[in-house]
């Protein structure tokens, strides 16, 4: 019942949660791919924006006539005149440093002349030591500006320390197709903190990447769990899954034209997941604590229900075989114990009806048994009263008188007792009386031989068992002929059967097929046999040959005979 209610109830809810997680998790991933291109495209626009902003700085320091004619006149003025040279300095880094407090996040500007000069925007009392500007050889020695001057780059974009430096090439503005030196912006690391307001939720797992026009890492926030050099190649927009160490990433980039960069967005899917798997294991710890909860209530239902309606099923199929002896006791539900007490009244019923149908199968064996039994003795009783006649004929008185107490004898012993049955031994004293009533009415000498287990005289078995068979080895074998005969009994056990054998001398006979002799006493013997030992192999048995005799054989199965014993019977048959 367990594995039923685990089959129907649990493997269902399961199939639900799994198939829920499935589409809410795509549902979900799909949703956070919206929101990272978004997030995205907002962040390119900003750059973009930013991107424009600078050019405008450019344009207005290009048209900016004071700090051109500034930065003219410091190759004019003589070294010997230091404070002029000073004060002129001083204008040309005010002049940029205006532009420079345009934007928060610039922290320097710079320009660096063809010929090598520098001119840039740091005053004393804004000392910064990290700017590239305080170091004129360094900046020309640097492999970034090596590379914008060898790869004659207009504008580019390099990483420097704690901050991005952005170059544009610019020409004079006097002569505008002669090449005037390089604009340098120094840029602070807020620039980014500025520009990409991330939009997720799992920002502490979220990695951003910026990478310039040449695919150099500019910017990097977040975990960083994918390299660099993994996502340097992507310069395109777009979303694709990347796998690192056994784990899946969503990675949406964005390409800016202005100034040639690429930003991209990085989030494991299991971050994404997250919020999924949390969802899906509540879910599964809901329907496991249900279960244990439905295992509980299922137990205490089997208990009170089931196992009641198991011991009912069990009772009734123990009914069919036949046992009626059977109580249930009535536990459980109200239900339960109703059909309890009814099974018990039904069973009582059948119970009564079944020992009525046997009672009366036994009396109607009984009736059957006596009505066959009374065909014996009107039978009897006319041979034998025809026998008295014939001695009455010839005048034998003594005869008679013998003849008559034989009979009374015979008759005390078959109607002392209403029972059917009898024991070997008193059918074999009647056996003993029969044969001298007829030593009386004929004058053939009829001998009597009888040899009988002393163990199986006390066996019961019905009356009048073997007076017919003796009864036929007279009228039917010793009568047709001028000559008396021999009649011999046998009595004894063969395996698990006790065998009755009469045997005579007689005239014999010749079968055809299964028939028999005709008669009433043994077709009244071979229905007494069927009826008293059915669903056996009792039976009788018989064998003659014409000039030879007959043979009739009587087997009964020890298993089924009940040896009581009648001790007044045995000692006066041994008498």
């Amino acid at each position: 019942m367990f594995i039923s209610f685990t089959f129907l109830v649990l493997t269902p809810l399961l199939i639900t949660i799994f198939m829920s997680y499935s589409v809410f998790t795509a549902d979900l991933a799909s949703k956070t791919k919206v929101q990272i291109e978004s997030s995205t495209l907002y962040a390119a626009t900003e750059i973009n924006k930013y991107y424009e902003d600078l050019y405008r700085v450019t344009i207005s320091i290009m048209v900016d006539k004071t700090l051109w004619e500034s930065m003219k006149r410091r190759d004019t003025i003589p070294s010997e005149r230091e404070f002029e040279w000073n004060d002129n300095e001083n204008k040309i880094k005010s002049a940029l440093s205006e532009y420079k407090y345009t934007r928060n996040e610039l922290t320097e500007i710079g320009i660096l002349k063809e010929t090598g000069e520098l001119f840039h925007s740091m005053v004393v009392n804004e000392y910064n030591p990290h700017s590239v500007f305080l170091n004129q050889e360094r900046i020309l020695q640097s492999e970034w500006y090596q590379d914008f001057q060898t790869q004659h780059r207009i504008k580019a974009t390099y990483p420097y320390e704690n901050g991005l430096l952005f170059l544009n090439r610019i020409n004079n503005p006097d002569q505008f197709t002669e090449p005037f030196g390089v604009l340098i912006y120094e840029l602070d690391d807020s620039l980014f903190d500025q520009l990409f307001q991330i939009q997720t939720k799992k920002l502490d797992k979220l990695s951003v990447y910026v990478f310039n026009e040449q695919g150099k890492l500019i910017y990097q926030r977040g975990s960083g769990e994918i390299q660099p050099d993994k996502l340097a190649g992507i310069r395109t927009s777009g979303t694709k899954n990347l796998t690192e160490n056994g784990k899946t990433y969503m990675v949406v980039s964005r390409y800016v034209g202005d100034p040639d960069w690429t930003y991209l967005e990085v989030v494991p899917y299991d971050v994404i997941w997250e919020d999924a798997n949390k969802l899906r294991n509540y879910s599964i710890l809901l329907v496991m604590i249900s279960y244990v909860c439905g295992l509980a209530i299922t137990f205490l239902l089997s208990k009170q229900v089931v196992r009641p309606l198991r011991k009912l099923m069990m009772a009734m199929k123990q009914l069919g075989t036949g046992t009626t002896n059977i109580t249930l006791e009535a536990k459980g539900p109200f239900e339960v114990r109703e059909i309890a007490h009814r099974f018990n009244v039904m069973n009582r019923q059948i119970g009564e009806l079944i020992a009525g149908i046997v009672e009366e199968q036994r009396k109607a064996k009984e009736a059957d048994l006596a009505a066959l039994q009374a065909q014996i003795h009107p039978h009897f009783l006319y041979n034998t009263l025809n026998l008295i006649v014939h001695l009455a004929r010839k005048k034998n008185t003594e005869a008679i008188r013998t003849l008559t107490v034989s009979l009374i004898e015979l008759l005390q012993n078959s109607l002392k007792s209403a029972r059917l049955m009898t024991t070997i031994a008193g059918e074999l004293m009647m056996i003993q009386h029969y044969v001298m009533l007829h030593q009386y009415r004929s004058e053939r000498k009829i001998d009597l031989f009888i040899s009988a287990d002393p163990d199986l005289l006390g066996v019961r078995l019905p009356k009048f068992i073997l007076q017919p068979l003796v009864e036929n080895a007279i009228f039917h074998g010793f009568y047709p002929t001028e000559d008396g005969g021999t009649i011999v009994i046998n009595i004894f056990r063969r395996d698990k059967h006790c065998i009755l054998k009469v045997v005579d001398d007689g005239v014999g006979f010749r079968r055809q097929g299964n028939e028999s002799p005709e008669g009433i006493g043994l077709t009244n013997v071979t229905q007494r046999i069927q009826h008293f030992y059915p669903n056996s192999n009792a039976g009788l048995q018989i064998y003659s040959r014409p000039g030879f005799g007959t043979a009739i054989e009587i087997s009964i199965p020890c298993a089924v005979l009940e040896q009581e014993g009648n001790d007044h019977e045995i000692r006066a048959y041994r008498r």
